[in-house]
């Protein structure tokens, strides 16, 4: 796969405004692209209603549920390391047995 090259745009107007054009329009073309991506992988990506990324993950034995990865894609100029605070996670000692869903075949 060919790398990603980083390009030049007018993320910031004149005025100082953030140019909200422009986001969406890049925020747009990454989303297909991703989507792309995730499909020519095997999977069986798509657009939701608000916009994210899904794709099915797993079915629930005992349901029949599907369960979907929801991908969430923003545009920033934030620090890629600078963290985010979240709650705390909820305590568990449950062992759980997980399948390995990518191990290469």
């Amino acid at each position: 796969m060919e790398k990603f090259n980083v390009q030049v745009v007018e993320m910031v107007k004149e005025d100082g405004k953030r140019n909200v054009k422009m986001a969406n329009a890049l925020r747009a073309q990454a989303l297909d692209k991703v989507i792309a991506v995730l499909n020519d992988a095997g999977f069986e990506a798509g657009k939701a209603a608000n916009g994210d990324i899904y794709f099915p993950l797993v079915e629930d034995a005992n349901t029949g549920a599907i369960y979907n990865i929801r991908l969430a894609l923003s545009l920033s100029d934030k620090a890629i390391d600078a963290k985010v605070e979240r709650k705390a996670k909820a305590k568990t000692t449950e062992e759980v047995a997980v399948p390995a869903l990518f191990d290469a075949e």
